[in-house]
């Protein structure tokens, strides 16, 4: 698990994932025992990059580019689940139920 932040609500994901250096990180670390790469999934507000798997965008997609989005689809719902029973197990990592407005100092 990548924790950062905090960060100013005014800024993006596509900002924060370019200034928690996690690209670099998957660069350097993202390999099995036997050198094969490692992805990670994301949303459609990133950009695919390296390691970083995205749904494809757009009206008129290719039937295969639609069952590449269902299937990221069926593992993002399973890997929110997981995330769902870790915060319940640690509260404070549950930013927006933790956070009350303007009790909460961020960088400018």
């Amino acid at each position: 698990m990548w924790i950062f932040g905090p960060v100013a609500a005014r800024r993006n994901d596509s900002f924060v994932l370019q200034d928690n250096k996690l690209h670099q990180w998957l660069d350097e670390h993202s390999r099995d025992e036997n050198g094969k790469d490692l992805l990670i999934f994301g949303d459609k507000g990133y950009a695919a990059h390296g390691h970083l798997v995205v749904p494809h965008k757009g009206l008129f997609l290719t039937p295969a580019q639609d069952q590449f989005n269902l299937r990221l689809s069926r593992v993002r719902i399973a890997v929110e689940w997981a995330i769902g029973g870790v915060t319940t197990l640690f509260p404070r990592l549950d930013v927006k139920r933790a956070q009350r407005m303007l009790h909460s100092d961020l960088p400018s």
